[in-house]
């Protein structure tokens, strides 16, 4: 279907049909993908999915649960000259579109085609291009480029049906839900949801720095849902993360997209025991973020271009 200008805010509203939410999968995965010319493959931001729109003139944004955005600066660098509807990624003060999804029905190529063609077109300086690789020996290049360098992951995208897309993670990160405070410590307990819908109890991690808990234990006064992203190293056969590092929190995610699903087989390692947070590991990001976990847990940030280890 082709969306009219007086459908582009159902698009992006709460009560719209949600965005597609790529399933994780395991490397032998990967390959098939790799090998099957049906498949695009982009590469993984880490940031937050977000759809900006411009209608008669007037960009708005919103993440995929409906939350407006604020693109202060960065709405002056989207074109004006039509409408819009571009389904992408705001991660670092940068846009990234990957799709302009005004027509629903398009297949995923056409619509990575015509979101590249805009970001070519408008010469933004925050506005950057996403590469899609669609032939085989090109993505088996770029996926082993984005694994040397330690990226975040990458996303495989039917090129027809835009209902179909998986994700591959080089860096273990999960969405949990915040169960709670740890008493005396500057650190949470977290979750995420089973089968049966309760919460399974995963660990704690660390949050530091004076705004990063001010901003968590407001939260946690005010009471609702609380999503934090954490990256961790291994799980223990007793289901808990190692060496567990606060991203940040998730206000684009729902506590029932933290599924236990998220863990899958890669993920898992032979350690068990008690968990424990006072191992040190320092790790960056996609270039952005170096945290070293310790017993407190720190986050800081490093210059664009640095590279992930």
């Amino acid at each position: 279907m082709l969306y009219n200008i007086d459908m582009v805010s159902q698009l992006i509203d709460t009560s719209a049909p949600p965005l597609v939410r790529p399933e994780t999968i395991d490397i032998e995965d990967v390959e098939a993908l790799l090998d099957n010319d049906a498949w695009a493959m982009q590469q993984k931001f880490d940031g937050v999915r977000c759809v900006v729109a411009c209608v008669r003139g007037r960009i708005s944004a919103r993440t995929r649960n409906g939350h407006d955005l604020a693109l202060g600066a960065l709405a002056a660098q989207f074109g004006r000259d039509r409408d819009f509807v571009l389904d992408g990624e705001l991660a670092w003060g940068h846009y990234y579109p990957f799709a302009e999804i005004s027509d629903a029905a398009a297949p995923f190529a056409e619509q990575a085609a015509q979101a590249a063609d805009l970001v070519d077109r408008w010469q933004a300086a925050d506005i950057r291009r996403v590469e899609t690789w669609t032939r085989r020996a090109d993505k088996w290049a770029a996926f082993r480029r984005a694994r040397a360098q330690n990226i975040e992951g990458v996303i495989f995208r039917h090129r027809v049906d835009t209902d179909q897309a998986c994700r591959h993670k080089f860096i273990h990160r999960v969405d949990c839900v915040v169960t709670g405070p740890v008493p005396d410590k500057q650190s949470v307990h977290i979750g995420l949801v089973g089968a049966d819908g309760g919460l399974v109890p995963v660990g704690r991690v660390g949050v530091a720095g004076y705004d990063a808990w001010r901003d968590m234990s407001a939260a946690m006064a005010a009471g609702g849902d609380l999503v934090v992203e954490v990256a961790h190293r291994k799980v223990s056969t007793s289901g808990l993360l190692q060496e567990p590092v606060f991203i940040r929190r998730r206000i684009d995610k729902p506590a029932a997209a933290c599924g236990l699903d998220q863990l899958t087989e890669s993920h898992m390692g032979e350690l068990d025991g008690p968990y424990i947070d006072a191992r040190p590991a320092t790790i960056t990001i996609n270039g952005q973020v170096t945290m070293t976990s310790s017993r407190d847990v720190g986050c800081h940030r490093q210059p664009a271009g640095a590279e992930a280890t």
